[in-house]
């Protein structure tokens, strides 16, 4: 075995074009941990994300002996139109909004129509 080791990854950066709005009954499905572990959260999913891959990192992570990260060698590349896009669901959170896609627990968006109705 040698003392140092690499790994390569890419990061994409995407950025949102544009925002369409979805009406009532779309929701985004999460994964529940911890004490509700096993269970699905589901919450309004206000629109979907046109979102374009504007750049990418390329990084070179230098491992050492017992595959800790000693140092990280990072490229960036910005790229040209026409970009690649994409369409993804939002979240509507503290941050903003962004692609629910970008949450780890996330499942999927289904349309429930009766969920999130006002009782009259």
């Amino acid at each position: 075995m040698t003392d140092q080791t690499t790994r390569k990854r890419v990061i994409e950066h995407w950025e949102t074009a544009s925002v369409t709005a979805l009406p009532p009954g779309w929701a985004n499905a999460y994964e529940m941990t911890g004490e509700d572990e096993g269970t699905t959260m589901y919450v309004p999913c206000p629109a979907l994300l046109l979102q374009e891959l504007r750049s990418v990192s390329r990084c070179t992570d230098h491992l050492d002996y017992s595959g800790n990260v000693g140092h990280v060698e990072v490229t960036e590349e910005a790229l040209e139109p026409p970009y690649q896009t994409r369409v993804e669901p939002a979240d509507f959170s503290d941050m903003g909004v962004n692609a629910a896609t970008d949450t780890s627990n996330y499942l999927c968006t289904v349309y429930q129509p009766y969920m999130f109705a006002r009782a009259e």
